[in-house]
């Protein structure tokens, strides 16, 4: 008796991970933009030079901030998914040699 193992759990997995992840990445997204706006506005309304000068230093700190959590976000995920795949080809390996 040999049985076939199946990858349709890790198949869905995946599609769940990939689901997830574009959630992360728009809220990740969401959250720089709305700090942008907050702190553009800010930097509208103020009349001081050296608040001015904080503010758009914050800004720049922010920019850093959103593309190193963007790239973190990407390299997690590219990980899961390597592994994912890995684990999705043998179990190919093993149900081609399940069907010898």
């Amino acid at each position: 008796y040999q049985r076939r193992v199946r990858g349709g759990e890790l198949v869905g997995m995946l599609r769940f991970l990939e689901s997830r992840h574009q959630e992360e990445l728009r809220g990740a997204r969401d959250l720089h933009e709305m700090e942008r706006v907050i702190l553009t506005q800010s930097l509208k309304a103020t009349p001081d030079r050296d608040r001015e000068q904080e503010i758009r230093e914050t800004l720049l700190v922010k920019e850093k901030e959103h593309a190193t959590a963007v790239s973190a976000l990407k390299r997690d995920f590219s990980e899961t998914q390597a592994s994912v795949l890995r684990a999705l080809e043998k179990i190919q390996c093993v149900n081609e040699i399940a069907s010898e």
